[in-house]
This record gives C-alpha cells, structure tokens and sequence, in this order.
C-alpha cells in the first residue's frame, strides 16, 4: 500500500557505503525510521541533504 504524506527529515546517519539511515517525522504516520539506499551514490542525483523520499520509495530504496 502507497501512501502519500508530507514529512520533514528530523535526522539522518550514514549507512554503509551509500546509504542513510532517516527520521522523518510524517503528517499521517508520525515519526518512522527509514533506511534509504543508494542516496548517497557517486551516481545519486542532487545532495544527501535534500534526498527526496519520494524518489527513494518509487525506485524502492526504502525499507
């Protein structure tokens, strides 16, 4: 199931070689943890700063 929510990324962590680990505090779920990967990738697009967690769910990189 898909959900769609605004969220404001109250942390994140290195993971691994490109990964990161984030809290993001959501309208409809409240604060969750996420492990992005690939977000930090020399072929990632834009800054581990401004990752889109909407980019990361579409490709599937958020467990």
């Amino acid at each position: 199931m898909l959900i769609t929510t605004p969220g404001i990324v109250l942390s994140y962590i290195s993971y691994g070689d490109s990964s990161i680990i984030a809290r993001i505090f959501t309208e409809k779920l409240g604060l969750k943890t996420y492990i992005v990967n690939g977000v930090r990738a020399k072929k990632a697009r834009g800054d581990t700063g401004a990752f889109s967690a909407d980019d990361a769910f579409r490709s599937g990189g958020v467990r």
